[in-house]
């Protein structure tokens, strides 16, 4: 009974749904016979495709659905583009021959996300890889015979065999487990591996019973290990009665070896042929040369019997071992045979992966709007043969717009090898293979006329079997139909067979399908310039040495340089001028044209990289310039959050020394406290007055004159006076200042101090006693001081910390290191009297 299905549009003559688990990604497809009809997003064969289901087609029936590719007609598009022989280059990369078979059996898909689905995750095992990392995959044998025999009532499965169910079990939950800790990093991989099993109670049943080497174990059953005591025990008293028969008979000459052998599973001595009437016993047999008979000795008849009995009883109870273990193989032999399936599409698309790796493969985009692009693809069996770095890869791109390419150029030129690079890396996109180059395509069909289809039996010439090829391609071409054709109506009259030509591809293109043809017939070459969405493209020739570069060049025509390589060949001089003059001046002047058009193109391309080259000098300038703006921007934040920190220190240290000056006040005379306010407020004005602008006029300094430094109000004498610096005076502390960091003041007034009031500790820019602080208290000082002798225009720093234990001076050193305000710094030669001194270089 047929019914009708809805997904493929056919009817089917039954449906068998798969019974491993279907989760939202994969699921998993078996062909199950030789009729199964390639259906979109399916092909014959263990597939990945979403419905999970076999079908079995009326084998008349697949010709009359309408718009669907033929099987035929695509696996031998397929073969023409040696896409088999690809799928060879991946097979070494398998660990089982299922693998193996699963990738010969690969084929372009049409379901976008599909292929997405296989390319995704292809990339997860990469990266994977790339963490050093791998699936833990074995290999292992293919248990289809066993499980389908595990079913079967009464069936049994040797040791061997369960031990080979034992290693896949072992595997899936290996692989389940590892790929459930990694989820989060191959999603895609995850959903795959859902029919994964875990059937840890079976796989220790059969480790219980059966040891590695494949014999069962004496505890597989309480009854096995007594019926193997007993057959040890049995056999031991009858080898010692055999022992004592062999010493008698042969003390009596009547053996011819000394020792006991058996046969038909009973234990015998070998007896001379001419004493076999002597003994009481039973001949199990004759040696070949008919001087020896195997006779068991009639004493030896209830030992020899006992253990037969024996050996039967522990023949029995090993069968049943057996069967109960198979049996509870067949009550899970389903999802086994599931779990190998995923473990089988695992292997092959981590061969896939593996062949992406060697061959440097590049993920391809898979999109929805008819474009199909390769930048710089290689084809994969011609880098095999010769050499990646001996190979020109493709560039070209179709679209919506531009859905067709004529191809044209000399013979031996690339035009074949271009147009084969096409499609079958087309179709290794398709089929969840990374192609070896940059490449964006959509899911089409690929259609392919190449080579000679000329058929003795049918009758067929050369440009007849293409024609039939052609008309075939054009009942089954749409919009997801990639044509490729390879001197499209060659070997017929030339005018008509371009005439021909130019409706065929007008066909395709009508039909909204894709075509790339090569052809070496002139008017073609005019038909292209006019017909829309169809570009002329040429294989470049090198003129010079009369030798093919095999790059593509798109927007071309080619020439084909026939009465050129005729010269080249010397063939002789009046045959070529000849075939100049029957040629014409036309067609010269065209083909001359064409080659101004290609020596023009080269001369773009040449300009083309040179602006590239240009372009790329530019950008790294512009980076560079970039990165010197954020360092210029970090600096600029940081040398602010410095100001503000250090304002907010002087606003700090101001109160303090309010709050010291009331302490004071209350303490001294009137007159002291007023004196210490006015230092204070000339300090304080100094400091948050905006800094003089090099152009005011200030009064000349000279030696002998008393500056205030503008930013930190402190006042020394001047020493020496240059174009740039000056040099002053600071208590005991001689500091080198720029000019304008300076004002003229007022010598200091002779100071007064009582006996009881000790005088006032200044803060100076140039030099910090810190010896007696704690560690933390002298690092912040030291902080201030910097920023104090930065704001100051000061250069140099003099720290003293004193020697002491040293863990001042050590953390004074640990922060000097890498300090943004700090050049270098020096300590004072040890045993001097500036050991405990350290001298800073300001930036």
């Amino acid at each position: 009974m047929q019914t009708w299905c809805a997904k493929i549009g056919a009817f089917i003559e039954s449906v068998r749904y798969c019974s491993c688990k279907v989760h939202p990604t994969f699921t998993l497809y078996e062909c199950t016979t030789q009729r199964c009809f390639s259906a979109r997003g399916m092909v014959g064969g263990q597939r990945l495709c979403r419905g999970s289901f076999s079908i079995y087609v009326d084998a008349m029936s697949t010709s009359e659905l309408p718009g669907t590719p033929s099987p035929a007609l695509v696996e031998q598009s397929l073969a023409e583009l040696e896409f088999n022989k690809v799928l060879e280059l991946l097979v070494p990369f398998a660990l089982t021959e299922r693998a193996a078979a699963h990738l010969r059996r690969l084929r372009p898909l049409l379901d976008a996300q599909q292929i997405a689905n296989e390319h995704a995750a292809i990339a997860e095992l990469l990266q994977l890889r790339a963490r050093g990392d791998d699936l833990p995959l074995e290999r292992t044998d293919d248990p289809a015979r066993l499980l389908h025999r595990s079913m079967l009532a009464g069936a049994y499965l040797s040791a061997s065999e369960l031990l080979s169910i034992l290693e896949l079990l072992g595997v899936s939950r290996r692989v389940r487990s590892f790929i459930g800790e990694h989820a989060d990093q191959m999603p895609t991989i995850a959903a795959l591996a859902e029919p994964l099993v875990e059937h840890r109670l079976l796989e220790r049943h059969i480790r219980d019973a059966i040891d590695p080497t494949g014999a069962v174990r004496d505890d597989a059953s309480a009854e096995l290990r007594r019926i193997r005591n007993s057959i040890a025990e049995v056999s031991a008293r009858l080898r010692t009665k055999l022992r004592r028969i062999l010493q008698r008979l042969g003390d009596e000459d009547l053996l011819q070896d000394d020792f006991y052998t058996q046969r038909d599973g009973r234990l015998v001595v070998p007896l001379k042929v001419e004493y076999k009437r002597s003994l009481s016993g039973i001949i199990h047999g004759i040696s070949q040369t008919g001087a020896t008979v195997f006779f068991e000795p009639s004493e030896v008849f209830e030992l020899n019997n006992e253990l037969a009995e024996l050996r039967s009883a522990e023949e029995r109870e090993l069968l049943r071992i057996l069967q109960a273990l198979t049996a509870e193989v067949g009550a899970h032999a389903e999802s086994i045979l599931a779990a190998d399936r995923v473990l089988t599409v695992l292997d092959s698309l981590r061969a896939r992966a593996l062949f992406a790796e060697h061959y440097r493969c590049h993920h391809p985009r898979i999109v929805s709007d008819g474009t199909i692009e390769l930048e710089k693809v290689y084809h994969p069996l011609l880098v095999v043969a010769k050499g990646r770095e001996h190979v020109v890869p493709l560039s070209v791109r179709f679209d919506r717009q531009q859905r067709g390419y004529l191809v044209s150029g000399p013979n031996a030129g690339g035009k074949s090898i271009a147009i084969k690079t096409l499609g079958v890396s087309a179709a290794m996109a398709l089929a969840g293979i990374y192609p070896l180059g940059e490449m964006t395509i959509s899911p089409v069909t690929i259609l392919a006329a190449i080579g000679d289809h000329q058929s003795i039996e049918s009758n067929l010439s050369t440009f007849s079997s293409q024609l039939v090829r052609l008309r075939d391609i054009l009942a089954l071409c749409n919009h997801e139909t990639l044509v490729i054709v390879d001197e499209i109506c060659a070997g017929t009259d030339p005018s008509e067979g371009s005439a021909l030509a130019a409706a065929i591809i007008d066909g395709v293109l009508d039909r909204g399908g894709s075509i790339v043809a090569t052809t070496h017939q002139f008017t073609l070459k005019t038909y292209a310039l006019t017909r829309p969405g169809l570009l002329n493209a040429s294989m470049e020739f090198d003129t010079a040495r009369l030798e093919p570069t095999y790059r593509f060049l798109a927007g071309v025509p080619g020439n084909s340089y026939a009465l050129e390589l005729a010269a080249a060949l010397r063939l002789p001089g009046d045959v070529v001028e000849r075939a100049r003059a029957y040629v014409g001046t036309d067609h010269e002047r065209i083909e001359s044209s064409i080659h101004q058009l290609q020596q023009l193109r080269a001369e773009m391309e040449q300009l083309r990289a040179s602006a590239a080259q240009e372009h790329a000098a530019a950008e790294q300038y512009r980076a560079q310039y970039e990165e010197k703006f954020q360092q210029f921007k970090a600096k600029y934040t940081q040398l602010l959050d410095a100001a503000r920190r250090e304002a907010a220190e002087l606003i700090a240290r101001t109160k303090e020394e309010l709050r010291q000056i009331r302490h004071v006040a209350a303490h001294a005379s009137v007159e002291n406290a007023r004196q210490q306010l006015r230092e204070l407020e000339e300090r304080i004005t100094t400091q948050l007055q905006p800094q003089q602008s090099p152009a005011a006029k200030a009064e000349p300094i000279h030696p002998g004159d008393y500056v205030v430094l503008l930013q930190s109000g402190q006042q020394g004498k001047v020493l020496d006076v240059t174009s740039k610096h000056i040099v002053v005076e600071i208590g005991s502390v001689r500091v080198r200042v720029s000019a304008d960091s300076v004002r003229r003041t007022q010598p200091p007034a002779q100071e007064h101090r009582t006996g009881n009031m000790p005088p006032p500790k200044m803060d100076s820019p140039t030099a910090i006693d810190i010896r007696g602080m704690r560690v933390r208290d002298g690092l912040a000082a030291v902080e201030r001081a910097l920023n104090d002798a930065v704001l100051g225009g000061v250069f140099q720093l003099t720290i003293l910390h004193g020697t002491g234990t040293g863990q001042l001076r050590q953390a004074i050193h640990s922060m000097l290191e890498g300090h943004p305000l700090v050049a270098s710094y020096r300590v004072g030669q040890a045993g001097s009297t500036d050991w405990g001194t350290t001298y800073v270089q300001l930036r």
